[in-house]
């Protein structure tokens, strides 16, 4: 090991040469670390953000697909007006839909089957007519008797997601149980508005008259397992355009299998166009792999899986770029350094000639004079690691905001409209009758409220001491180190020590 001593004894009496080469390997090390903190910041950000968004996932309608389709003439006649009535909800049942990798029932069955997949929620929506019940309206702050028209949502999970999400609890009762959702039991959950105003209760039965696609009237008759009040609130204007029937405390929860009970044939179930699903991951992480997976099991030609990807997209973008650049500058510094450190490593062997003849005459091996080289470089460069340890996370900081706030990233603020003021509202309506419920949706203040809190607090990287970074600054270190003292150091397997002491005389 006596090799390992006269490294030691050359950086200290090289004092001059070490400190150059100290300053050297300290400059690239804290670019080097600042950028590999720059970058796991960001992975973490993305990590964070797809966590604070959510594991829920949407199988939606590819509507912009369809109308190119249509535009094109790819889409005979009656498929094209078939596909586009689905645009305003109802009840829509489409083949061709189905095969177009569309949100029916037969492809959400599909999707679902996942390891991925940890609850689901479909949900369609249609009016039913009880004359033995009188409706709620807002125009007399209770009950109307010449008003009985009331909506019917069919859900699928044990816990409908309108309970899930808050905009309604149970308050008396319970659920379905899986299996009488799975059979689709004659059960119903009642508002407690509507249940007070007709001294309904517990265990009591109504009876609806449905219709659905071109079937005849059916009656149905449903036995009250729960009653529940509603937390939402829907606009006057809305109400006006499609009546009582869109008030929530109107709504009737009924299982979603409850369709065989009304007539429809398998076929018309399997293509049956479900736009209200909701399906929820184990964990938020897993939605590229999910996605990944379904894609492998249906085409998305008229559909497709939306995790809130606009939203995430827009909050990411700027800190993914981010990420991007901090990712180059870790490559470009390692190349240039490990150039740099070569080459002063190439004129320190060419310099030192006279040292390696001497230790080759008596009989040093060759590759023990390269490894003294190696450890030398090495030695420097491990100190000079650990000083940038300290001073590496304020260079990655002062480098990620700069970044973010110049035109090179751009203001993400706009992209999309997703930084919306809390406490805007929007409403997407149907110009169809009311049976067409389906295609309308309210966001909610709070969920503005969150997008906007999301989009303030990932606008920005937090670069916090990372002791990965390290480990990986002190890999990336080493590599560079062995490899741009090795390649110049091997020029001293071609000293012949004779030749080199005959030039020294």
């Amino acid at each position: 090991m006596y090799f390992m001593k006269r490294a030691l004894k050359y950086i200290k009496n090289k004092k001059g040469k070490t400190l150059l080469l100290g300053i050297i390997f300290l400059i690239i090390a804290n670019f080097v670390l600042a950028g590999l903190l720059v970058y796991n910041a960001t992975v973490k950000a993305q990590e964070q953000t797809r966590e604070s968004i959510g594991a829920e996932v949407k199988y939606i309608i590819d509507n912009e697909r369809i109308i190119g389709d249509s535009s094109k003439g790819v889409l005979n006649k009656e498929d094209s007006s078939i596909l586009k009535a689905s645009f305003m909800g109802g009840i829509v049942t489409s083949e061709k839909l189905t095969e177009k990798g569309g949100p029916t029932y037969t492809n959400i069955m599909k999707v679902v089957d996942s390891e991925y997949v940890d609850s689901y929620d479909i949900s369609i929506s249609f009016e039913a007519d009880s004359q033995q019940l009188e409706a709620y309206t807002q125009d007399t702050g209770g009950a109307n008797t010449s008003n009985h028209i009331f909506d019917i949502k069919l859900f699928s999970a044990v816990e409908p997601t309108d309970f899930s999400n808050g905009n309604a609890e149970l308050v008396e009762g319970e659920f379905p149980s899986i299996d009488k959702i799975t059979s689709g039991e004659n059960v119903v959950l009642v508002e407690e508005t509507v249940a007070s105003n007709n001294n309904l209760k517990i265990g009591d039965t109504i009876t609806t008259t449905v219709s659905v696609l071109d079937y005849e009237d059916v009656e149905l008759e449903l036995k009250i397992v729960g009653i529940y009040k509603t937390n939402e609130e829907v606009e006057q204007r809305l109400i006006g355009r499609g009546g009582a029937s869109l008030l929530p405390q109107n709504r009737l929860y009924v299982p979603f299998n409850i369709l065989k009970s009304i007539g429809l044939s398998d076929e018309e179930l399997d293509n049956l166009l479900i736009t209200s699903n909701v399906i929820n991951l184990k964990d938020p992480l897993y939605t590229d792999d999910y996605k990944l997976e379904a894609e492998n099991k249906i085409k998305f030609n008229y559909g497709k899986l939306d995790a809130n990807d606009a939203l995430y997209n827009s909050l990411m973008g700027p800190i993914e770029k981010l990420g991007v650049i901090a990712k180059i500058m870790v490559i470009i510094i390692a190349v240039a350094g490990a150039a740099i450190i070569g080459l002063i490593t190439a004129l320190t062997v060419n310099e030192r000639k006279e040292e390696i003849g001497i230790m080759l005459a008596v009989g040093e091996s060759k590759i023990k004079i390269v490894v003294q080289f190696v450890i030398e470089v090495t030695i420097i460069a491990i100190i000079a690691f650990l000083l940038s340890s300290f001073t590496g996370s304020v260079i990655g900081e002062e480098i990620s905001s700069a970044v973010l706030e110049s035109d090179i990233i751009g203001d993400s603020s706009n992209d999309k409209g997703f930084m919306m003021k809390p406490g805007s509202q929007i409403s997407i309506v149907s110009d169809k009758s009311p049976k067409m419920k389906d295609g309308q949706f309210n966001i909610s203040s709070d969920r503005m409220q969150k997008n906007d809190k999301l989009s303030l607090e990932n606008n920005k990287v937090d670069i916090n001491f990372d002791i990965t970074a390290l480990v990986q600054l002190f890999g990336l270190g080493l590599l560079m180190s062995i490899i741009s003292t090795i390649i110049p150091s091997l020029y001293v397997m071609r000293f012949n020590p004779k030749q080199i002491l005959i030039n020294r005389t």
